[in-house]
């Protein structure tokens, strides 16, 4: 192997652990804030969280379901076809607090639903605890 090939591969080793070390970094974070207990206030208690939550979940198409816990919801929702079911996820849970800020994961990122989701979530959020909403 020559001097420039061996320069690539070196340089390409780098690049990959930098990435690496960056997701396992990203995945401790991730952890550490999902794992912050969720703290409501009187601005916006767990039950209005839940009732808001629901009600959005009911005028979204083609959501079957919305479990809440704590600040995560999961949607299940109906496919295209109807035969089958997808989930997807937003966490509002900022460190254990409600702030308006959201991590959507899903098993279907071609679809809007879950943002459609979340942002109607966020709005509402945001207007009962009277902070900003929107990117």
């Amino acid at each position: 192997m020559g001097l420039l090939n061996k320069a690539l591969v070196s340089g390409a080793v780098l690049v990959v652990g930098a990435r690496v070390r960056a997701q396992v970094r990203d995945a401790r974070e991730t952890k550490r804030r999902k794992s912050s207990a969720p703290q409501f206030d009187t601005r916006l208690s767990g039950q209005d969280f839940i009732d808001i939550a629901g009600e959005i979940a009911r005028k979204t198409p083609r959501v079957v379901r919305a479990e809440v816990r704590g600040m995560t919801v999961t949607l299940v929702v109906r496919s295209n076809s109807g035969l089958t079911n997808w989930e997807a996820e937003a966490d509002f849970n900022d460190y254990g607090r409600l702030t308006g800020t959201y991590w959507l994961t899903s098993e279907n990122d071609q679809s809007p639903i879950p943002e459609f989701f979340a942002s109607g979530l966020q709005d509402e959020v945001c207007k009962r605890i009277g902070a900003p909403s929107g990117p």
